[in-house]
């Protein structure tokens, strides 16, 4: 909004106090688009995480704005629930455990409420079963598995009843099967596989029977199929990291959860990490001495893995994890740095590969570039599911105006309210201005459905549109302000439909306002108490308080949108 337009208007915040109190409902109208997602990397050296954008097209990199979120001391795992609202890192050196709230638009990492949350000795490898209930962690010098229930609202960690419970010797990776039944921790010293059962109420751990199961030499990794049918394990072999390691291949009983022996097949030197693709057609292994990804198809009766042609891949300088984003299309590794097999020796720093994957055959190709920059000594790579894509209202997207978190601060137009001049703030605006004329079409963002439409009325604000949309992330709203309308309310919209056209006011421009919420009645403004930052403030003459900035608005400056 220019500022001729906000103080020319007096009765302006008295419109405004109207649309604060129309009540927008839910939509079950299902969106299609998806970016790429985000990716995150907990940097063992930094004690922080990485975070970034997944360019959905190419695989690409873009770091998160704030990037990298601080961890405790020496994280050595990071993983990401499967609804996308929570990450957790694994502090090797601090025994515990950050847990992270993800912004749905932007990436971004923000800790929980709580402190970091207790773990046992050296917690090596996070993980969270498919329901989101439950966290397990591998704690390598106290050999047992701590269990946690997770609070669905706020990611807070709630340690199961009971002890840890007990594992093989320097359990050093953990994973559960995507039935949610069964836990399975590969004992790096004790040279098996340790398996549990999962009590579906409290989370508890119940060890299966014959457990635990034999592997190779040094086992470092264990992964379970998308099918539930298979496990995989690398074995780093005698004399970790001179001789060439292998990858045991299990079949898996589903209705106890013990793990038989298919076979065991060759990989590189060192193999430290171990994943499957989500379509449970390819086997990826990052060999850290000998600095290739080895790729493998698995037969889909016995489990048994073939080499992919081409394989094993060049990777970078000790790649330490390697995983597969949600869609199958691309792989990442972690490549810690340092000297070969050794990433604490002196030498060149960590990065992260990217790779195409070949949908026929697996093979793996580099993304076009240099690696993508980490922090010191990256040593773990997880990704989220594909977030919506948002293409911009209008073109080009250029900033006129004020743009997110900018002060509205002009004389009493805005210091002293009009309608309310007893209860003085500060105004912050929660979108941004771009440039438009007027006539221009303004498009939705994102496909959706029309919850409120305010008519121009000759004013200086002009009209109003708001949209709805269901992403992958959850429920959000667009807000486009100083506008002729030109959809009806309650009628859906799809992506790039014309829902407006700028209107013809001083200073035309398109307001543009992103909220990773449901529209409320209260959501419109953001706004502070005079000299504060937080808090809430009087709505007005209504007793309902006005939650402060910035109430889940986003800046759209840091949004995905499609080129």
């Amino acid at each position: 909004m220019s500022i001729i337009q906000i103080c020319s208007w007096k009765i302006k915040c008295c419109f405004l106090s109207l649309f604060l109190n129309v009540a927008l409902f839910g939509l079950s109208t299902p969106l299609w688009a998806q970016g790429g997602g985000f990716a995150y990397v907990a940097n063992w050296g930094s004690d922080n995480v990485s975070a970034y954008i997944i360019n959905a097209t190419t695989g690409a990199l873009t770091p998160v704005l704030g990037s990298p979120f601080p961890a405790g001391s020496a994280p050595g795992s990071v993983t990401v629930d499967p609804t996308g609202q929570f990450a957790y890192v694994a502090n090797t050196y601090s025994h515990n455990v950050s847990a992270y709230t993800i912004n749905p638009a932007t990436g971004a990492l923000t800790p929980v409420a709580d402190p970091p949350f207790p773990a046992g000795a050296y917690p090596a490898k996070v993980t969270v079963d498919p329901t989101g209930q439950f966290a397990y962690v591998a704690n390598e010098v106290s050999a047992n598995v701590s269990a946690y229930t997770i609070n669905g609202t706020t990611g807070a960690l709630t340690p199961v009843a009971g002890p840890p419970v007990p594992a093989g010797t320097g359990p050093s990776s953990v994973t559960v099967d995507p039935t949610g039944q069964f836990v399975y921790v590969a004992n790096r010293d004790s040279n098996n596989v340790s398996a549990y059962r999962i009590n579906g109420t409290t989370g508890a751990l119940t060890p299966v029977a014959d457990s635990p199961f034999p592997a190779g030499t040094t086992p470092y990794s264990v992964t379970v199929d998308p099918t539930g049918q298979f496990a995989y394990v690398t074995n780093c072999g005698p004399a970790c990291g001179i001789n060439p390691g292998n990858v045991s291949a299990y079949r898996i009983n589903g209705t106890t959860g013990a793990l038989t022996a298919v076979a065991d097949f060759p990989a590189g030197s060192q193999p430290i990490s171990v994943t499957v693709d989500p379509t449970g057609q390819f086997v990826y292994v990052a060999n850290s001495r000998s600095s290739t990804v080895s790729a493998y198809t698995i037969d889909g009766t016995t489990g048994a893995l073939a080499p992919v042609p081409g394989s094993p891949f060049p990777g970078g300088l000790v790649p330490h994890s390697v995983t597969v984003d949600s869609t199958g299309q691309f792989a990442y590794v972690a490549n810690c740095g340092g000297a070969p097999g050794n990433c604490n020796a002196p030498g060149p720093p960590g990065n992260i590969l990217a790779y195409t994957i070949n949908p026929d055959t697996g093979a793996l190709t580099q993304i076009a570039g240099p690696p993508f920059p980490a922090g010191t000594r990256p040593v773990s790579v997880t990704t989220t599911a594909g977030r919506p894509t948002l293409i911009h209202p209008v073109e080009p997207w250029t900033k006129s105006g004020f743009g997110f978190g900018d002060d509205w601060v002009v004389g009493d137009c805005f210091t002293k309210p009009i309608c309310d001049p007893l209860s003085p703030r500060r105004f912050k605006h929660v979108g941004f201005d771009a440039q438009a004329g007027p006539g221009d079409p303004v498009v939705a963002a994102a496909a959706g459905s029309v919850k409120l439409v305010i008519p121009n009325g000759g004013s200086p604000f002009a009209g109003v549109v708001v949209l709805e949309h269901d992403l992958s992330g959850g429920r959000v709203t667009t807000v486009y302000w100083h506008v002729d309308p030109l959809v009806s309310q309650g009628t859906p919209v799809g992506q790039g439909e014309i829902s407006a056209t700028v209107a013809e006011i001083s200073g035309a421009h398109l307001h543009f306002g992103f909220r990773s919420a449901p529209f409320d009645s209260n959501s419109n403004w953001g706004a502070l108490p005079p000299t504060g930052t937080t808090g809430c403030i009087p709505c007005f003459s209504n007793p309902v308080p006005l939650p402060a900035f910035r109430n889940n608005w986003e800046d759209p400056q840091l949004l995905l949108f499609k080129p």
